[in-house]
């Protein structure tokens, strides 16, 4: 009776306390999760804070990417959703599903032990989209009070307030409900409501705060007013209706409202109820449940999963997870922070703010190395300026491995349980599968567990898959690095010696298969005199018999003796032995088997393979290797031979011959005598660059017919890394050769250069087209300082564009692709008439006309709208011409005209005349008068028949007149060919008609004869804004001495609306007597000087052509007299002067120097007083 008093004592005094409490330590608060922060597919489970309720993890709760759709919904729908289901049933039956949970409140005083809200009314409010339910009475969500654990990952609390479900009649719709007692059939139900159909729900738990109180619940669906409180809601139950409320059963405290659970619903039968859910509030208010739109906008993380649970780990072993990083209005970066010293290592200290708040997220990796062997845990940190930090939970139990260094130490353990963990550091080869029978004394049955043999070099084991824990097939011959499992005793599994059991689901790390356990050579009386040294290992044993066995005798499960006429030894066979049933030989045997018995030695065989008669038997398992590829001074392996020899009655000698045989060597130089098995290693071992080949021979005197082969040829190609192999071709690219008829050909020529080359190299074609040839296909291996000389030939096959690469390879050198191309032409198929007919049309004349020629197809006559190209004389036009990758004007597309016709014999021309016509041109309304084009000339030769003219045209009627344009000319010479000339024709003080044409006019003789080819591009009229280059001079004079560098005064060069650099070149026969101080000018102007040197005398003249894109051309002549004594000259004043004309007549004498010019006309005159001697120009 003292106990109840006192107990009932303390609860009226905590009661007291929590009804006394003033109203401001309850402050108004508010919880609530859009899901914005977390991504598609993820669980719900680890995320923000939500946590398992219960230990039911099936069919987690994870997040849609669909967002309900509610309007005037207060601040807008945000975030995600997630989905409330129950999975496919399995054989017609659903599985109980998981179940979450989440903290809104954490007030809590332990030590008068109240938790949570314990007064007034709790608000919940979600957006909801019921989709299906199956079954009745089925609750999706309630509060959750405080039960006997602390609210952690899969605990359980006290479900206050629960919100049904139901299907009304003919389930064509349902009805949402509240009960805030345990009495399910007293839930009050709003009326029917539609399915797929997203509903504003707002719940309101009301607590009855008298000792044993009943509480209320209310429930509004879609309200309107979101300040205030409906007065009615759309369900109620009223407080002191119903039985239930936190004010009872006080045993464990005064346990208020701290969490709200979401169930994923279902029974065995039924599918419960299928919904998504979004936008979950809780507030203490009405109001404050629709003002959390304010809090959502400050900085916040997230982290997911927010509780990471490495299990239970092997000392040594490294584990790695994820944990995606999230957020929302973020003013700077988020730091992640760790405890020093932790076993716990991250991708990143710092994530970038853009990367959080992406719809991806930032992905952490948290690497967890597993040290010393405790239960462990540790807390990343995540932080950002303005946001509540948020901690990430690691948990993990790290378990103690022992490592041993062989199967003999790990034999010589004294195991007496199945608790140690052991990791062993040599590598073992599988031997042997087979499976054992277990009594289980529990259940008395006879259990089957695999069981996998195997060995390491200096002993043997057993590992027993006990549970069928073993998630990978292992067979014979798998090599298996970082064995692992628990030690235990052999007896526990009827084997001798300590045995392996897993610990995971792998025995170790397989490193690879199909591996060749090699025996251990023994006698019978050695396995009877030291057992323990081959327990459980691959064993062979020669020159036995089977005792008793005779003609009648077959292999049975039942052992048989060997023996060696001095001991025996017990022969078992293994269930399942291919080699039941079948005859036991008489003679004498080489027996292989597993040995397994420590107190009655037995050996047991596996298969038919391992017992063979005595007589000698050798094998090789590769005879011919593929060429060795290798460097000066490194080692290369060229394979392999595994040699399985048996009985052997004498040695096998192995030895390399041939010329290259300095550069291969072999692991072995002798197979011994007996039985073995050997990896015969083949080594490339290059002393010097080339082209190296060996014999591998082997001899067995004793018995030369058990040789498989007795040679095997050997190869290896070696490059000298300190003297790399070169190839250079010369030039690097071919111009595209000249059109060709079919039958016809062209050729050009490049230099081959090579050096080092290890071995000669191939030129060959990338397809075998025929229409290109070459004079040889191979790249010498040292071609010598001046190189070879190879032909190409165009020999077309059909007509059109025709293109080949040319393949240049060598070992050690990177493949040269040299494009080829060339334009066949077939003579039978020469159109008429290219071109376009008269008359002119000048019934639209242009003011501006800018053409660049960019619809122009390539090779095609020529067809611009506007422009007429006539063949005045014979059949052919203008073309359109793209230049080719190999010229500088690569990509340009422009007109092309050209007499050249490979069709036509030599000196079987006919005349002919082109002329291109612009369209018509306003000479009246032209904003400017000014004419331009740019004009380049190939294959241009001195005295050349063919002209490019320009022409001016004006209309008689519908006839042309044309007259020439003079005042400049058309690029004509050798020298000239190859560059692109500007003009610019100022027709302004012209008298032309107001409509009238300028014409491009080729006169020349179509044929092989000639091959002037011109191109007319950027042809404009009417510009204002033309280019402009104005040299400061049109004349340089320059007086020097031989041999010594005379150079001009700077010439200023000014420019106008240049778009391209200026460039400068030098044009004449004596060009090679000057250099330029630059070979370009910035497209805003500059300066350059010209140097002359030379060691004759003389007269030399050169022009700098100064040029830059759509600007016209100018020249700058420069002049220069090359005398003795001429550099430096100072005439002194007080000497008269004898002055000479160009022709050396003198025409003054005894004159002042200062007089001289004012008495002479205009002219180039030589200055001499005594016995020096200046040139003087008079203007």
């Amino acid at each position: 009776m003292k106990k109840i008093y006192k107990s009932i004592s303390a609860m009226f005094a905590m009661l007291l306390v929590a009804l006394v409490t003033p109203a401001a330590a309850f402050a108004q608060w508010s919880w609530h999760d859009n899901f914005e922060d977390y991504g598609v597919g993820d669980e719900l489970v680890g995320s923000g804070g939500w946590m398992q309720y219960g230990s039911q993890s099936n069919n987690p709760v994870k997040i849609v990417g669909e967002q309900l759709s509610y309007d005037g919904y207060p601040g807008g729908v945000k975030g995600k959703s997630i989905s409330l289901t129950s999975g496919e049933p399995s054989d017609g039956l659903y599985s109980v599903c998981q179940k979450v949970y989440a903290v809104f409140n954490k007030n809590e005083d332990p030590e008068n032990k109240v938790y949570g809200i314990t007064s007034g009314s709790v608000y919940f409010s979600a957006l909801i989209k019921v989709n299906a339910i199956m079954g009745n009475y089925q609750y999706f969500a309630s509060f959750l009070t405080r039960n006997m654990s602390d609210f952690v990952d899969k605990a359980t609390g006290a479900e206050r307030g629960k919100i049904y479900a139901r299907a009304n009649t003919g389930n064509t719709g349902y009805q949402l409900g509240i009960n805030p007692s345990a009495m399910a059939t007293k839930t009050a139900y709003t009326s029917d409501l539609e399915y797929g159909k997203t509903y504003l729900m707002v719940v309101k738990y009301t607590i009855n705060e008298e000792l044993n109180g009943k509480d209320g619940m209310s429930l509004y669906i879609n309200p309107v007013d979101f300040t205030e409180e409906p007065s009615e809601p759309t369900a109620r139950i009223a407080t002191g209706e119903l039985s239930g409320g936190i004010m009872q059963n006080l045993r464990l405290g005064l346990c208020g409202l701290q969490a709200l659970e979401l169930r994923q619903t279902a029974s065995s039968v039924n599918s419960g109820v299928q919904a998504e859910l979004g936008c979950i509030r809780v507030a203490d208010t009405w109001a404050g449940l629709f003002q959390a739109g304010a809090a959502e906008d400050a900085p916040r993380i997230s982290a997911v999963p927010g509780n990471v649970d490495f299990g239970n780990l092997l000392q040594g072993s490294e584990i790695e997870k994820i944990v995606k990083v999230r957020g929302r209005n973020l003013t700077g970066d988020v730091s992640l922070s760790l405890p020093e010293g932790s076993d716990v290592s991250i991708s990143s200290v710092e994530a970038p703010a853009a990367a959080v708040m992406s719809e991806e997220g930032f992905s952490l990796t948290v690497k967890l190395t597993a040290k010393d062997p405790s239960q462990k845990s540790a807390q990343i940190v995540l932080s950002s300026e303005g946001a509540e930090d948020v901690k990430v939970n690691l948990s993990w139990n790290t378990l103690p491995v022992t490592e041993v260094e062989t199967l003999k130490d790990f034999n010589a353990l004294e195991i007496t349980d199945d608790r140690s963990i052991y990791r062993l550091k040599s590598g073992v080869v599988l031997t042997h599968l087979q499976t054992l029978l277990v009594d289980d004394e529990v259940e008395m049955v006879q259990l089957e567990m695999p069981a996998f043999h195997m060995q390491d070099k200096d002993g043997g084991t057993v590992f027993v898959d006990r549970y069928l824990q073993l998630a990978t097939e292992y067979v014979r011959g798998d090599s298996i690095v970082g064995l692992i499992g628990y030690g235990a005793p052999g007896k526990l599994y009827g084997v001798e010696g300590n045995v392996w059991v897993p610990v995971d689901v792998k025995m170790g790390t397989l490193l690879s298969s199909g591996n060749v356990a090699v025996p251990v050579e023994a006698t019978l009386a050695e396995l009877k005199n030291s057992p323990a040294q081959y327990l459980n290992r691959l064993v062979r044993v020669s020159g036995v018999t089977v005792k008793d066995a005779d003609s009648e005798s077959v292999f049975t499960s039942q052992p048989m003796a060997l023996t060696d006429d001095t001991d025996e030894v017990a022969m078992r066979l293994f269930s399942g032995s291919d080699l039941l049933g079948e005859s036991v030989p008489m003679e004498e045997l080489t027996v292989t088997g597993l040995f397994t018995s420590l107190k009655a030695p037995v050996l047991r065989p596996r298969d038919k393979e391992d017992i063979t008669d005595c007589k000698p038997a050798l094998s090789f398992d590769n005879t011919t290797f593929t060429r060795a590829e290798g460097k000066v001074g490194e080692t290369t392996e060229v394979g392999t031979i595994h040699i399985s020899a048996r009985n052997l009655p004498g040695n096998i000698t192995i030895d390399l011959t041939g010329a290259g045989a300095a550069h291969f060597s072999v692991s072995a130089n002798t197979i011994k005598v007996g039985t073995s098995e050997t990896d015969l290693v083949i080594s490339y071992v290059p002393s010097a660059a080339g082209v190296h080949t060996a014999n591998l021979l082997l001899d067995c005197p004793s018995a030369p017919e058990l040789l498989p082969v007795s040679m095997i040829r050997l190869s290896g190609i070696a490059m000298d890394p300190q003297n790399p192999p070169v190839v250079s071709i010369d030039p690097a690219e071919i111009p595209a050769f000249p059109a060709t008829n079919i039958g016809e050909t062209q050729e050009q020529t490049v230099v081959v250069k090579s050096a080092n080359l290890p071995d000669y190299g191939k030129i060959a074609f990338k397809s075998a087209s025929g229409n290109f040839r070459i004079s040889n296909t191979m790249i010498l291996k040292n071609s010598g300082e001046n190189g070879s000389v190879l032909k190409i030939t165009f020999a077309p096959r059909t007509a059109g564009e025709l293109k080949d690469t040319l393949l240049f390879t060598a070992y050690g050198v990177d493949t040269i692709a040299v494009k080829l191309q060339g334009t066949g032409i077939d003579p039978s198929a020469l159109s008429e008439t290219e071109g376009d007919e008269l008359p002119l049309d000048a019934t639209h004349p242009l003011t501006l006309l800018n053409e660049t020629f960019g619809g122009a197809e390539h090779n095609k006559p020529l067809s611009i709208e506007g422009w007429k190209n006539l063949a005045v004389d014979g059949t052919r036009a203008w073309w359109g011409y793209e230049f080719p990758e190999t010229d500088a004007s690569a990509g340009e597309k422009v007109a092309k005209v050209t007499p050249y016709d490979s069709k036509i014999e030599v000196g079987e021309g006919t005349p002919c005349r082109m002329m291109l016509v612009t369209p018509a041109l306003d000479f009246r309304n032209a904003a400017s008068k000014i004419f331009t084009f740019r004009v380049r000339g190939d294959y241009l030769a001195d005295g050349q028949s063919d002209r490019l003219e320009l022409v001016y045209i004006a209309l008689d009627g519908e006839e042309m007149r044309t007259s020439l344009v003079g005042g400049f000319s058309m690029p004509a010479t050798a020298d000239e060919s190859g560059q692109w000339q500007e003009y610019h024709i100022d027709l302004t003080d012209l008298e032309l008609d107001d409509v009238f044409f300028m014409g491009f006019s080729f006169t020349g003789t179509r044929g092989t004869d000639n091959a002037a080819t011109y191109y007319i591009d950027d042809v404009s009229y009417g510009r204002t804004d033309l280019p402009v280059i104005r040299p400061s001079v049109p004349e340089v004079a320059l007086y020097a001495a031989p041999g010594v560098d005379a150079v001009s005064e700077p010439v200023e060069v000014v420019t106008e609306n240049l778009n391209e650099p200026v460039s400068l070149t030098l044009v004449g026969a004596d060009k090679g007597k000057f250099t330029l101080s630059a070979a370009t000018l910035p497209a805003e102007g500059g300066s350059f000087t010209v140097t002359f040197n030379d060691d004759e005398e003389g007269s030399y003249e050169v022009l700098v052509k100064i040029a830059s894109r759509g600007a016209a051309d100018k020249y700058v002549a420069v002049k220069t007299t090359c005398l003795t004594g001429m550099a430096g000259v100072q005439t002194a004043e007080t000497d008269g002067v004898t002055v000479y004309d160009a022709a050396g007549r003198v025409v003054l004498s005894g004159t002042m120097p200062s007089q001289a010019a004012s008495k002479l006309p205009a002219g180039v005159y030589i200055m001499k007083s005594g016995n020096k001697v200046r040139k003087i120009q008079v203007r």
